[in-house]
């Protein structure tokens, strides 16, 4: 089986266990029509995880060897995204409603319903994909190195609690009852600091820039976290990025 198949297989038989653990006295009461349509809607999930992973063989992709983002496909990612991520919000609103629930308080109504969203998020991907010549490949290489770029650049000026403090020197620095010769010393130490949280920035690389430019648009289509998992496993190689946001300004 397939590294997509199998992480769909693992969600459905995490989402059976979330959603239907009374299924035997369903199925008892007369639930048929119900575990029939929950059954359908497994096969149909299974075919959307072959489409994509037929997405990887029709636009394969290898990075390129300098390691830069086009800003082409950037959009185009931003554009998969944008087109995803209705989907993914239902998605992720449902899970959210239903992940803690207990052991035999689920039913195949919602079981079914479950089926039906992580079928519908994977055929909106492939949609979205598709419609940008994408695989799901090319599409977790961009998230991940944007991902880079965002942690990379987060720093660059140094950290909040950094500045705060700076910040804290130099009301004390302008303090009216500060003797002269101490204000002169307090001013040279603020300089100091300023300089060693400046100091050992490397210069922007182009994928940082490329990210700067687009950080606001890259937050804003953010995935949830529930779907990057399900979907994490399409990309044919490690999930260790699977989850995690890209957020606007901050380090995820």
């Amino acid at each position: 089986m397939k590294t997509g198949s199998k992480v769909v297989m693992g969600v459905l038989a995490a989402l059976l266990m979330l959603c239907a653990a009374s299924g035997v006295a369903l199925f008892v009461s007369g639930a048929g029509q119900k575990i029939r349509g929950f059954a359908t809607g497994v096969v149909q999930v299974a075919g959307e995880a072959k489409g994509l992973d037929a997405l990887n063989r029709k636009h394969p992709f290898s990075p390129p060897a300098n390691g830069e983002v086009s800003e082409a496909r950037l959009e185009a990612y931003i554009r998969a995204c944008q087109e995803l991520k209705p989907e993914s919000d239902q998605y992720e609103a449902w899970f959210r409603a239903h992940e803690h629930q207990g052991r035999g308080q689920g039913n195949f109504t919602e079981a079914g319903e479950a089926v039906g969203l992580v079928g519908g998020v994977m055929k909106a991907m492939a949609m979205a994909l598709e419609s940008q010549s994408m695989g799901p490949q090319e599409f977790h290489w961009i998230r991940r190195t944007m991902r880079k770029a965002q942690r990379d650049t987060a720093g660059r000026q140094g950290s909040a609690l950094e500045h705060e403090m700076l910040e804290a020197l130099q009301q004390v620095a302008s303090a009216p009852g500060l003797d002269g010769g101490a204000r002169k010393r307090l001013e040279s130490e603020i300089q100091s600091f300023r300089k060693q949280i400046s100091e050992g920035i490397r210069p922007l690389t182009a994928n940082d820039e490329l990210y700067l430019r687009y950080a606001g648009q890259l937050a804003a289509c953010e995935l949830g976290e529930e779907t990057l998992s399900l979907v994490g496993g399409f990309e044919g190689g490690p999930r260790g990025e699977g989850r995690g946001g890209i957020a606007h300004g901050g380090t995820p």
